[in-house]
This record gives C-alpha cells, sequence and structure tokens, in this order.
C-alpha cells in the first residue's frame, strides 16, 4: 500500500498549525531549486547562504568560467539633497561614468545587489539582456516584476530619495570620487546600509507575507522574489 507522505515524520499531521509553514517552505524551496539550475547535495537550504555559494557552480558540481566583467563596486549615500537632478541626468545619459543608481531604503541587504549583479552578468553572458545596460539592467534586476518601467521607477532614483546606494562594475580606480562629485550626499560606510532600509516598504513592493518571515528573512523572501521572477 503507497504510503501518505502527509503523515511522514518530515511532514506535520493534517490540522496542525505548522502545516501551512511546511506547505509554504516546501514550495519556496521547489521554486527556488528550479529558478537556480545547481548542484544539490542532500537536504541543503535554499537560503542566501546556499544561493551565493551555488551561483558559481554548474550543474556536474564544476565551478563555471568566470563571467565578466569581474567586480562590482558599491558605494552608500546618505542625506542626499539632489535626487530629483540626478534622476533627470540618468534619464538623459549623462552620468559618466555609468552605474547603477539604487534607492537604498528598499535593499535590505547587500546580498540582495549582489544576486542582481550576477543576473544581469549572466544575461549579459548569454545575450539576453533585457534592458539596454548590464547596470540598468542590475536594477531592473531587484524586483520581482517583469515591468522595466515599473522597476526601474519603484528602485531607482526619485525625486524626495534621501538615501541612495551606487554600483558599477570594474570601477576604476577614481570611479568613486567622479560618482562623488555628482551625488550631493554624504558618503557612508556600505556597513550602515542596513539602517537605511525601510522593512515596511520592502515588504509591500515585493508582496511579503507574515508567514514567510517566521521561515526566514526578509532578504531571503526577497531573493525568492528575484529568482521566481521567470517562472
Amino acid at each position: 500500500m503507497q504510503r501518505n507522505l502527509l503523515h511522514t515524520k518530515h511532514c506535520p499531521r493534517p490540522g496542525s498549525r505548522k502545516l501551512k509553514s511546511y506547505k509554504l517552505r516546501k514550495l519556496v524551496s521547489h521554486l527556488i531549486f528550479n529558478a537556480w539550475p545547481v548542484l544539490r547535495v542532500g537536504r541543503q537550504a535554499c537560503g542566501t547562504k546556499a544561493i551565493y555559494q551555488d551561483l558559481l557552480r554548474d550543474c556536474s558540481g564544476k565551478r563555471k568560467q568566470p563571467l565578466t566583467p569581474g567586480s562590482l563596486s558599491v558605494w552608500l549615500f546618505c542625506d542626499v539633497q539632489n535626487s530629483r537632478e540626478l534622476r533627470e541626468q540618468i534619464v538623459e545619459g549623462a552620468l559618466e561614468p555609468e552605474a547603477a543608481f539604487i534607492k537604498a531604503s528598499m535593499v535590505p541587504d547587500l546580498f540582495i545587489i549582489r544576486l542582481a549583479a550576477y543576473q544581469a552578468l549572466l544575461a549579459h553572458h548569454n545575450g539576453s539582456l533585457t534592458t539596454r545596460s548590464l547596470h540598468s539592467e542590475l536594477l531592473f534586476n531587484l524586483s520581482g516584476s517583469k515591468h522595466i518601467a515599473e522597476s526601474l521607477k519603484k528602485f531607482g532614483v526619485s525625486e524626495g530619495c534621501s538615501s541612495l546606494l551606487v554600483a558599477r562594475f570594474d570601477a576604476a580606480s577614481n570611479d568613486g570620487d567622479q560618482i562623488a562629485t555628482y551625488v550631493q550626499g554624504n558618503l557612508t560606510p556600505i556597513s550602515g546600509l542596513s539602517s537605511c532600509a525601510d522593512p515596511q516598504a520592502i515588504k509591500e513592493a515585493y508582496k511579503i507575507l507574515p508567514l514567510e518571515l517566521e521561515l526566514g528573512s526578509l532578504a531571503d523572501a526577497v531573493c525568492g522574489r528575484m529568482s521566481t521572477r521567470s517562472c
């Protein structure tokens, strides 16, 4: 007789308050596993740490060939006073060097930027960029939406934005100084990012349920949205 999987020791019994959490956890694990074709060993976790480690490996378990560009530099600016002017210059393409200007209040953890950057590099490597540049692709990848304009508006610079993350691939030694001349704000150690994040705005933007935060961190939930956008 076939064994009822709902009664195994790994799954709560029907009627248990933990059953709903169990089903959601299994669903999230299934979606992430299918979104990322990575080597899976035993009961390997699907959180941010596991995803980040597995991004560098292919299905055979061997390390992938390095993608180019090969580095990402990130700067954090607080108390920004000229967000409106910055937005106009970005739209006009007047800023050099090119970079991704990101609303810091929408980023709960620096890992989110790393994940978006990896997705952008992978699309660039495969010739499948959705946007017109590598840096705008990074910004687009932060969203759980497939709508480019909506994503850039929600996560990019907007009028009144007081904190910014600026990310650039393969930055030259003087790029940081050049970017600092554009932004009228205080250059802050990247460790201060968590104090800039707006958890409530992030949860609303990604439609994150309270139950998800019982299973992992806010960054975990955001990674799940980003990774399963194309599913």
